[in-house]
């Protein structure tokens, strides 16, 4: 696990985060996947329909809308991909490394019912503009707040992390 904390990334004009299935884990100090609400008089909480403590493999993948990739062309900015990920049919993914998740029913009061965090090491997706090149890398996702964090780095040096 990379010692760096997560820098929130907004990637809404990315269209659709479409989760591979498992959950990872990270320290409370980058991405914290414990947000529990529980909307009755009762506070306990129930028992998951499911969950996953160690997710091994699989992918998570972001379908890039055409504003999106318009806005791209515009700027005059060309995407790719870092390490394992891939760039197809308009979807970038990116190879799940670790983590873990916990599902509850949608019908009940529980929310999120989708907790976990969801690792993506050592891959991620470039934006190159002349000599220039943004790698944003190292996902992290949180199914349950729907937030996506990651390092961003500027011709190969760390910019944020």
């Amino acid at each position: 696990m990379r010692k760096s904390l997560k820098t929130s990334i907004t990637l809404a004009t990315t269209g659709a985060l479409v989760l591979g299935g498992a959950a990872f884990g990270v320290s409370a100090a980058q991405a914290d996947g414990t947000v529990h609400t529980v909307s009755s008089s009762s506070s306990k909480i129930p028992g998951p329909v499911a969950s996953v403590p160690e997710v091994k493999g699989g992918n998570t993948a972001v379908a890039l809308d055409k504003g999106f990739t318009d806005a791209l062309t515009s700027l005059g900015l060309t995407p790719g991909v870092s390490g394992n990920a891939k760039l197809e049919n308009g979807s970038v993914s990116f190879p799940i490394t670790a983590g873990s998740v916990t599902y509850w029913s949608p019908d009940g009061n529980y929310r999120p019912y989708v907790q976990g965090l969801l690792n993506h090491d050592d891959s991620g997706l470039t934006l190159k503009a002349g000599d220039t090149t943004v790698t944003l890398e190292n996902f992290v996702v949180n199914p349950g707040s729907s937030k996506l964090y990651g390092d961003v780095l500027v011709n190969g040096q760390v910019a944020a992390s």
